[in-house]
């Protein structure tokens, strides 16, 4: 449910000083693929532009790493004598998003003589050489300042003033984590914001950088709405904000006077469900805008026809119109050009509908231009000149290539293509992209399925699903390298050990049309089980190799909610399974609201997501598995046990200590361990049809 941002380095680390040998002698291979990027060389090459220009890259070259620079205009790439400098780390500062304390980076001015912090809940300015200013004076306790980090700035383009948010969250409920030391535990306390209860009260202002109070900013009531920076004017004179309303129907773009604090509403984007993502609204501050250069406007991405799509807007709200044409679904604005060329990331086609390719098109209604070929995700890197692009891409089957290109698409430069020499070591077996029908009979769903090496169709292999099922994000990976997370990589490990693993995105995912993605408005499971459970039963018919009778399913956070209803929905289809850091409670956060509305206008919707009092149907082996500084799912966790133990029902529980919601370190090693050992003892890998289900189902009756 809530978001961590961090990685699994440490895990890595560990691991990785082993792969080799492991692979060497043959032995335990199933660990090699925990550090699967490891193991090639185009996951770990990781171009990256300098500012001169140029690009640097590491390879291997006879167990040593080399470093090589490209220079895009000759097309020539050469060897460094040492490794590129380092670039100067940036100072932090804690700061709150939504109940989570995360330390972000300070914040430069656009001319760089300045940076934005935060520290005792107040706003600070500091110079390049060192000195700093407060520029607020009244955070303290429950009311604390904050400025946005992620996307758009929060200086105005000369460098006077800065956009503010100023939170009161005294009336908001806390959650206490507990702390286990040593000697004595603490305990500590985080805002938690309840679905249908008080939310953080947000009051905007533009604050002087040279000195002078806050001008605060009328907004109305704010007691039940989003604030979001979306950017400023380039001439400085305004600052545009999005306010979104509790559910995520309705979203207003607001101009701000730099000067006075006037607010002015441009538009609105309403909608029959929701209009944005939750997630990338308040985690990451990403609402498909980007400002213009020269007093062009803005764009704006909206489905209001189904897919979504650019639209162009003047600085007054004013539509000028659509402007990426038949491509669709958009996904992200790249860049955009001072001759009026924007370049944006869409989808595939219906074949590929989660690929990801690179268009531009020029602002006054000219025709989309694929400038990326190749099956895959495309992932995209602009030159500091704007004149080249690194285009770097893969499939789930199929390695990363790097290619450097100019900004018409032409090919400049292709580099060392991936080495899968220690993948082929150990039998590596590519996993197959699969596609199945959703439970409406033809919507088209697509998955991975994971195989062991040396993958025999001749033999009967039992299946785990992987699922994770929120409505906020796809899970099937679709790009070859799986990056540092442990459960993005445990899929090829557990494969390894004589399972299938499939992974699948049903209906009510991100991604696709919003017809698609409208399958989770008021309904958080039904949809998922019909779609999760019916792909199941169309593979096993499809392919002989699959055994249909030891299936079981696990899976993370949201993932871990829809693992337990597999379970006592869908029984006959799921036999064993387990929940990891599970949000079971959908009254337990505000996060389900753009999709269930609120308790007290959608109380039948809530009562149908409520899983506890399904505890009775829970018919086959279980792990329930918590970790004690996840505040947000602890409880969910406990309650869950209440409800088992109430209806007398033999379950595993794990909980691991000093673990928040990203399980990480040799936590994250010993839960895939015990992941493993679960599916082994429940589902039999190897051996006699018999598994230790049917004696488990004997104790339950």
């Amino acid at each position: 449910m809530m978001m961590r941002f961090g990685s699994a380095l440490a895990m890595l680390a560990m691991l990785s000083t082993s792969v080799g040998v492991l692979a060497a002698n043959g032995q335990d291979s199933h660990l090699a693929y925990r550090a699967f990027d490891t193991l090639v060389s185009g996951c770990t090459m990781r171009p990256e532009w300098q500012p001169d220009g140029s690009l640097v890259f590491s390879a291997e070259e006879a167990g040593k790493t080399v470093w090589m620079r490209v220079d895009p205009a000759t097309a020539r790439i050469a060897p460094m004598a040492a490794a590129p400098a380092g670039v100067a780390q940036t100072r932090v500062f804690p700061r709150e998003v939504w109940g989570v304390m995360i330390d972000f980076p300070e914040i430069a001015s656009p001319a760089g003589n300045g940076y934005a912090l935060l520290r005792d809940q107040n706003l600070w300015v500091r110079g390049a050489d060192g000195g700093e200013r407060r520029l607020t004076e009244d955070g303290k306790g429950q009311v604390a300042w904050d400025i946005e980090t992620m996307t758009a700035s929060p200086w105005s383009p000369d460098g006077m003033r800065l956009f503010a948010l100023r939170y009161d969250r005294g009336h908001v409920p806390k959650m206490p984590q507990i702390v286990y030391g040593d000697l004595e535990d603490k305990a500590n306390l985080f805002n938690h914001q309840r679905a249908g209860g008080p939310i953080d009260r947000a009051s905007a202002f533009v604050v002087p950088v040279k000195g002078g109070a806050p001008i605060a900013i009328d907004l109305g009531d704010t007691e039940n709405v989003y604030l979001n920076l979306l950017g400023w004017t380039p001439d400085s004179k305004a600052v545009l904000i999005a306010r979104t309303n509790r559910v995520f129907n309705k979203v207003d773009i607001v101009s701000i006077s730099a000067a006075t604090g006037r607010a002015t509403l441009l538009f609105s984007e309403t909608g029959q469900s929701f209009v944005r993502i939750m997630h990338e609204a308040i985690f990451e501050n990403e609402l498909g805008f980007t400002m213009l250069g020269d007093g062009a406007g803005f764009l704006w991405e909206s489905e209001r026809d189904g897919w979504n799509r650019l639209y162009h807007y003047d600085q007054s709200g004013r539509l000028i119109g659509q402007v990426s044409g038949d491509v669709k679904p958009v996904h992200q604005v790249v860049r955009t050009a001072p001759d009026g060329l924007v370049y944006f990331l869409a989808g595939g086609d219906e074949v590929r509908p989660y690929d990801r390719h690179l268009y531009r098109v020029a602002l006054k209604r000219g025709t989309p231009q694929r400038l990326t070929d190749g099956p895959g995700r495309h992932d995209i890197a602009f030159a500091p000149d704007g004149k080249s692009f690194l285009d770097s891409f893969s499939t789930p089957a199929v390695a990363p290539r790097h290619i450097v290109r100019s900004a018409d698409g032409r090919q400049r430069l292709s580099l060392p293509e991936s080495d899968l020499s220690r993948l082929q070591a150990i039998g590596w077996t590519a996993p197959e992209e699969v596609k199945v029908k959703a439970a409406d009979g033809t919507t088209d769903l697509h998955g991975l399925l994971y195989k062991p090496s040396r993958f025999d169709p001749a033999r009967k292999y039992p299946l785990v699903e992987f699922v994770y099922g929120g409505p906020q994000t796809t899970y099937a990976p679709r790009t070859f390298c799986r990056g540092s997370q442990p459960f993005k990589t445990s899929p090829s490990a557990l494969a390894e050990k004589g399972f299938l693993v499939l992974i699948l995105d049903g209906r009510g995912t991100p991604g696709r049309s919003k017809a698609f993605h409208d399958a989770a408005a008021g309904d958080w499971a039904s949809h998922v089980v019909a779609d999760h459970a019916g792909a199941i039963r169309q593979l096993a018919k499809a392919k002989s190799y699959i055994d249909a009778e030891r299936v079981g399913v696990f899976g993370y956070s949201w993932g871990g909610y829809f693992a337990f209803r597999f379970l006592v929905d869908a029984p006959d289809v799921y036999r064993a399974g387990i929940t990891i850091v599970p949000g079971f409670d959908p009254y337990a956060s505000f996060l389900y609201e753009p999709y269930l509305g609120l308790p007290e206008t959608n109380p039948k919707a809530f009562e149908a997501a409520n899983v506890f009092r399904l505890a009775s149907k829970l018919s086959h082996p279980y792990m329930l598995v918590g970790a004690t500084l996840d505040w947000a799912t602890l409880g969910d966790v406990m309650r869950m046990s209440r409800a088992l133990v109430a209806e007398g029902k033999m379950f595993e529980q794990l909980i691991l200590p000093d673990q928040d919601h990203a399980i990480l370190g040799q936590s994250a090693i010993y839960l895939s361990d015990r992941v493993e050992d679960f599916f082994e003892r429940h589902l039999r890998s190897i051996g006699s049809r018999r598994t230790e289900n049917d004696d488990f189902n004997s104790s339950q009756k």
